[in-house]
């Protein structure tokens, strides 16, 4: 008898030390997809855009051909293609090019007939600026509530760790879909942007910040799966039946 129970009790501490690994992997993997998160939040790398023919565009530089442009949600560069002759031929061109920030604000040069068109593509902007931030909070208690959960047996730190795990890549998912509809508003309305057949491809900050939503679903998939309410006999260690016995908040 006493051998049986030696046994399950080696059963049980294995069970616990093998938990305390997954649940220190989640909790890498959180961290883990936080730093790619803010990496790709940061980077212009998330939609490229290249033109079937290049654009004739002349400003206050002179006159270049443009060839395509990409840009994320702080800067936008576009690839421009300058002459290198007076004779402005293609053959005799040399490519350059040229980055700036984005604007959330509607700057005072933009054409009557195009304001409200710039308005709704301002909106998209801040809307996904603003999620992103979100999405960086929501990570940061996330860590703190799934770091605190590891010394934790009580069933309830866990699942609150995993619910918050989920609601942070949910919210990278929204970033990611709001980001997704503005360039679809800017193929259908903003032609001079992205003329008809162009070439539209995301970019690696872009696909990065969807392994990002995939790896906080698998931390909070984990934790939820170690967050089994174990209790009496059930339990692994007296510490353990002792954290999950009910506790009764009204007055004795």
């Amino acid at each position: 008898m006493s051998i049986k129970r030696e046994t399950d009790d080696r059963r049980k501490t294995g069970l616990l030390v093998w938990e305390g690994r997954l649940l220190l992997g989640a909790f890498g993997c959180g961290v883990l997809a936080s730093v790619l998160f803010v990496v790709s939040f940061g980077s212009e790398f998330w939609v490229f855009v290249v033109l079937r023919h290049p654009q004739q565009r002349n400003d206050t530089r002179g006159e270049f051909l443009k060839v395509g442009h990409y840009h994320g949600l702080w800067k936008i560069c576009r690839e421009e293609l300058w002459y290198a002759t007076q004779r402005k031929t293609a053959n005799e061109t040399k490519a350059f090019l040229f980055c700036r920030s984005m604007y959330f604000t509607l700057p005072s040069t933009v054409k009557p007939e195009l304001r409200a068109v710039e308005k709704q593509m301002l909106d998209f902007r801040r809307s996904t600026v603003a999620m992103g931030f979100i999405a960086i909070f929501l990570s940061t208690v996330a860590h703190g509530f799934t770091w605190y959960s590891l010394g934790q047996l009580r069933y309830t730190f866990k699942r609150l760790a995993a619910s918050i795990q989920i609601i942070t890549g949910a919210s990278c998912w929204v970033t990611l879909e709001v980001f997704r509809q503005s360039i679809m508003y800017e193929e259908l309305n903003m032609k001079d942007n992205v003329p008809e057949f162009s070439r539209i491809q995301h970019g690696w900050s872009y696909n990065l910040i969807w392994v990002c939503v995939v790896m906080f679903l698998l931390a909070g998939v984990v934790l939820f799966a170690c967050s089994r309410k174990r209790k009496g006999r059930k339990a692994r260690c007296v510490k353990e039946a002792s954290e999950n016995e009910p506790v009764h908040l009204g007055r004795i």
